[in-house]
């Protein structure tokens, strides 16, 4: 019998097929990709909805892992937990709108009780939410911090960075105040702090994805909490020891013969953060574990000027947002469609590469969840 449910016919647009973008209708049906002829000589159904692309790439919606606003909203400073669901509803219905129907929100180093507003109460809320038309989905909390380097903190706040973990996982539990990590999908830590590696361990047996960064570890020590569970690194170049001849640091992982398994690595490739130099390195080296991330910050979206969160003053200006008075760049003002689009002007590759890889804009291999099927079902969005 044939599946009940409009078609509707996307038309005028680019999709990928066989590697490469080509203009072709492309039909839909309770959010699956249909095989059109099929459903029109076995079904003998046509679309009764047509959608004009207007020229524009189609392709599946993007997951970002690591969004820390915007629009004003700002995930680290919460008076509540109503408050903290408006912000994210807030983002979520403008990323929806950009081509990413699901997304992390995003952390940086906070007090212990901004934690627990958010994780304490039994059960803990649930922040987890499906995907719309209208809004992204949200995966589960990025927890940031605050267990970094206080010699790469960046823009987090020194004062609530924390210099190790001795007692392991206890310790993450004692300062986000909370056992279940239900609700969260990343952590980012240092591995170098002392009881990183156990903590790494309890994570990892917790089904978190632990994510390395804000770091000055060397490669070994790197290659020791891969092999401890953890598999991520959290915007790479950015806020960790460079790569260096005689200590390559965490980059090094990228090229690493002792990390037995994929190592992925998020990447700004707003070709700020990243110079298009490192991005084509990166890609060349390991392109298998690349994630895009736009790492926005609470600035994305507002005008040129001074704002302020959290008590941090930051200056927007020509598409860049700062700490005010200051170089140190305090998140990006991108979005993932913009990222795709700068991997090929940077030169390190076309469209159809990215989209046709997707982990690059759809990391759920590294989030353990269930992937849709590719080409078959999912959300998509215009480019």
């Amino acid at each position: 019998a044939a599946e009940a449910g409009q078609i509707t016919c996307f038309h005028n647009c680019l999709s990928l097929r066989g590697g490469r973008l080509t203009p072709q209708d492309v039909w839909v049906r309770n959010g699956r990709v249909l095989d059109s002829l099929s459903v029109f000589y076995g079904e003998r159904r046509s679309p009764s909805k047509f959608v004009d692309c207007g020229g524009h790439i189609l392709a599946p919606g993007f997951i970002d892992v690591q969004v820390n606003g915007g629009l004003g909203h700002d995930f680290s400073v919460i008076a509540s937990d109503a408050d903290f669901r408006q912000s994210v509803d807030a983002v979520a219905r403008d990323l929806v709108r950009r081509g990413v129907t699901a997304f992390c929100p995003t952390l940086i180093s906070c007090d212990s009780s901004t934690y627990r507003r958010l994780l304490s109460p039994v059960p803990p809320p649930q922040l987890k939410t499906p995907g719309s038309p209208e809004a992204a989905a949200v995966l589960g909390l990025h927890l940031e911090g605050p267990f970094i380097s206080a010699d790469k903190c960046g823009m987090h706040p020194k004062r609530c960075t924390k210099q190790h973990c001795r007692a392991g996982l206890a310790d993450l539990c004692s300062v986000y105040g909370t056992e279940d990590f239900s609700q969260v999908a990343i952590v980012t830590l240092a591995p170098e702090l002392p009881g990183a590696l156990d903590a790494v361990r309890g994570l990892h047996n917790l089904g978190v994805c632990v994510s390395l960064g804000h770091s000055v570890a060397s490669l070994e020590i790197g290659e020791a909490a891969v092999a401890a569970g953890a598999r991520m690194l959290t915007h790479l170049f950015s806020a960790m020891g460079p790569f260096h001849h005689r200590q390559p640091h965490l980059p090094g992982l990228l090229v690493s013969e002792a990390a037995r398994q994929p190592v992925y690595y998020g990447l700004i490739a707003d070709c700020d953060h990243t110079h298009p130099a490192a991005l084509r390195l990166a890609w060349r080296s390991s392109f298998p574990g690349l994630i895009l991330v736009s790492d926005a910050c609470p600035a994305r979206g507002l005008p040129d000027g001074r704002h302020s969160f959290g008590g941090v003053d930051v200056d927007v200006a020509g598409g860049l947002c700062r700490l005010a008075g200051l170089d140190t760049l305090a998140g990006s003002m991108v979005t993932l469609a913009d990222c795709v689009q700068r991997m090929h002007l940077s030169g390190v590759c076309p469209p159809e590469r990215t989209l046709e890889r997707p982990r690059f804009t759809r990391p759920t291999c590294c989030l353990r969840a269930r992937p849709h099927r590719a080409g078959r079902s999912g959300r998509l969005c215009a480019a």
